[in-house]
């Protein structure tokens, strides 16, 4: 059960972006005011600082914010009194021009509603943040604040996400760290036992760092924090696998997107079922997405049908921080098409199908799973379904003991692989065969003597098919 919840502020709540679209306006009103009490701010010079600072220091600081920016642009010496007034007039003009997301309220309301605590933990100046809190009464939806800048401690610094727990009395699994940045977020969150969501309002950056960087959720809005929380404590979908705190990473992804679709109608003879968006976002950005906060950095698309609207998109993935090259063919199957890929990949590496949407949480299992034993290993689907991709049985330590197609008329093993797979490279190449589909190799090499382990996902899972399985994933995220 979700009880509390600790929220980020700036890009979370906050819409910074309100502000900086601003800053010429903002910059050049500071500096009349001051010009009236012979302080001068030069507009132009304040602007090339504001670029310089984003280029050199760092494009992840709205340094806007900060104090340390003003004392830069004025001209001439600098004194406490000074600084204090330039800055207190840039926070009149910042609660003027701030807002929150349009759902920011509306959610909050709801989650207020169902009884769970709201927490802000957040980095930064606090004489800004409480303008915010002032300006939309967020006190009201708050049942506390911890603003760094109030304290000798800031994120991701443990005591910022031990603070409440230990104040109030909280449960680590029962409190979701809610924010945009992996490294104040996500990872101190996981290191301390919270569960974690990322919101992608804007581009996040991914810190080289553990598959701790990998968040149990991901939104694009409030809302569907509500729908997640909802699902939670009606264990529609199950908490998260935990991470074992692994430092070795998977750094290959093999992606199988050259589907025609077929069965998409009008939206797949036109669309790569890849490229279909889902938030204004195409699903295979968001699988990507997901292996990125694994640790990913290098992904092999298989692409065929409609290649060039992927091509064009995601190009050699620099765009992304990612690099990307190409498997381009009419292949006779998905084995034909991955073994044209294995000369490119090392020893180990992830395997996915183009169409699934997946919870995090599902990757960190099955790497954990290959982390501790070292074989390649298929996440698998427990449910009854529609599916028809390899069926398989296991034994109770993990390891797949039977495996065949689905055939009509045959009685089905009990489970279902989810299209998600880490590879060995030697003993795939040994077992795959051309003219089958790649899950196959599962077949021969079991009867080889080959041990494969499977997992059994118990979040949510979407397989986009048809035209209704699209709108269901809509609908969801």
């Amino acid at each position: 059960m979700i009880s509390s919840i600790f929220l980020d502020c700036n890009y979370t709540l906050e819409n910074f972006d309100s502000v900086k679209s601003e800053t010429k306006n903002i910059i050049s009103f500071v500096a009349n005011k001051m010009s009236q009490k012979n302080i001068i701010i030069d507009v132009n010079y304040s602007l090339n600082y504001l670029v310089f600072l984003e280029k050199n220091i760092s494009e992840d600081i709205a340094w806007i914010h900060h104090p340390i920016f003003w004392r830069g642009v004025i001209d001439g010496r600098v004194n406490g009194d000074i600084l204090n007034l330039v800055y207190n007039t840039y926070l009149n003009q910042y609660e003027h021009y701030i807002n929150l997301y349009p759902d920011v309220l509306d959610s909050l309301e709801k989650l207020n509603s169902k009884n769970i605590n709201l927490y802000l933990v957040a980095n930064g100046n606090p004489e800004r943040l409480y303008k915010l809190i002032d300006k939309f009464r967020l006190d009201l939806y708050f049942k506390d604040f911890l603003i760094s800048g109030e304290a000798p401690f800031q994120k991701p610094s443990d005591i910022m996400f031990n603070f409440f727990i230990k104040k109030d009395g909280l449960i680590p699994g029962s409190v979701i760290m809610v924010g945009d940045k992996y490294d104040n977020d996500i990872i101190g969150a996981k290191k301390n036992g919270l569960l974690t969501c990322i919101i992608k309002r804007k581009k996040n950056i991914l810190p080289a760092e553990s598959i701790m960087a990998n968040p149990d959720f991901t939104i694009y809005n409030l809302s569907s924090l509500l729908k997640i929380i909802s699902q939670i404590n009606s264990q529609t979908i199950h908490l998260p696998y935990k991470t074992l705190g692994q430092d070795k990473k998977i750094d290959t992804a093999v992606i199988l997107t050259g589907g025609k679709g077929s069965r998409l109608g009008d939206l797949g003879k036109h669309v790569n079922k890849g490229m279909l968006k889902v938030n204004g976002i195409p699903i295979l950005e968001h699988i990507i997405d997901k292996f990125k906060n694994v640790g990913v950095s290098k992904f092999i698309l298989i692409v065929s049908h409609l290649s060039e609207q992927i091509m064009n998109y995601f190009g050699d993935g620099s765009q992304f921080s990612i690099q990307i090259r190409y498997i381009e063919g009419s292949f006779p199957s998905t084995a034909d098409a991955v073994k044209n890929s294995l000369e490119f990949v090392n020893n180990d590496f992830y395997y996915c199908h183009g169409n699934i949407i997946f919870q995090n949480s599902l990757l960190t299992q099955i790497t954990n799973d290959y982390l501790t034993n070292n074989k390649s290993v298929i996440s698998c689907l427990n449910e009854k379904n529609k599916i028809t991709h390899i069926r398989v049985e296991g034994t109770e330590n993990g390891i797949i003991s039977k495996a065949s197609k689905v055939v009509e008329g045959t009685t089905k093993l009990p489970l279902t692989f989810a299209g998600l797979a880490i590879y060995q490279k030697n003993p795939l190449q040994e077992n795959l065969q051309g003219n089958t589909m790649t899950e196959e190799f599962i077949m021969k090499a079991i009867g080889n003597g080959k041990e494969i382990r499977y997992t059994i996902n118990s979040g949510y899972y979407f397989h986009i098919e048809t035209e209704q399985d699209y709108k269901e994933l809509e609908f969801f995220l």
